[in-house]
């Protein structure tokens, strides 16, 4: 079994692992919440492959949530990708965990989609974005993810916009008449998504050689609407 994809996140409090071969998903794996990244996503890693009957050489590139997130968990997933990509002679996707996690939301309607991480000290994640773009193909622009305080993200927003992610849920109360927080299952960063967005960036010739591969950490910012 041959051309396969290994695709991780770890920008979010749930470490998530998939093998993909294109579009389908062979196994998903996600790991606990509130534990140490490093502990999990090798074990999570392990499993994919196994479940999915394959090994490290079938794997043709990794896919990998490069932020933005928070150092301590987002450095496990960006390391991890590039010391196999490094053992095995891959080449990356570096994915936006944003547009990762953007892509999980519901089609339903709404104005615009806010995909909001928590970034701790008070702070978010933020990455808004028109329903038309919301695919694979999406890549953001320089200053369209940015760290806000939420009530600064929330004096951006809108009537009928949809938020969604960790961030949405943990700073709720500071969300304006109008807009509405997403269904549970939407708030859950799927490394399926990941895998779908470093699909994309493979067709587009798009892959980056594993020293290349940096993580995105953000400073507080605001974002060009």
């Amino acid at each position: 079994m041959k051309n396969l994809q290994l695709a991780l996140d770890t920008s979010t409090s749930r470490p998530v692992a998939a093998v993909l071969r294109g579009p389908q998903v062979l196994h998903e794996w996600s790991g606990p919440s509130g534990t140490l990244h490093s502990e999990t996503l090798l074990a999570g890693v392990r499993e994919c492959l196994t479940r999915a009957k394959a090994n490290l050489r079938d794997v043709e590139f990794v896919s990998v949530g490069v932020g933005p997130g928070l150092f301590t968990g987002l450095r496990v997933g960006v390391t991890t990708a590039k010391f196999l990509a490094d053992q095995f002679g891959w080449r990356v996707a570096p994915v936006s965990s944003l547009v990762a996690l953007a892509l999980g939301s519901r089609t339903d309607s709404f104005e615009r989609l806010w995909a909001l991480s928590d970034a701790k000290s008070q702070r978010v994640y933020a990455l808004c974005v028109e329903p038309a773009a919301i695919q694979p193909g999406l890549r953001p622009r320089e200053n369209e993810e940015v760290a806000l305080p939420p009530e600064e993200a929330a004096r951006l927003m809108g009537e009928g916009d949809k938020l969604i992610g960790e961030g949405a849920l943990a700073f709720r109360n500071c969300w304006p008449r109008g807009t509405r927080v997403g269904e549970s299952e939407e708030h859950l960063l799927h490394a399926r998504n990941v895998g779908l967005v470093g699909l994309a960036l493979r067709d587009c010739g798009a892959l980056i050689a594993a020293s290349e591969l940096l993580p995105k950490y953000l400073k507080t910012g605001q974002p060009h609407l």
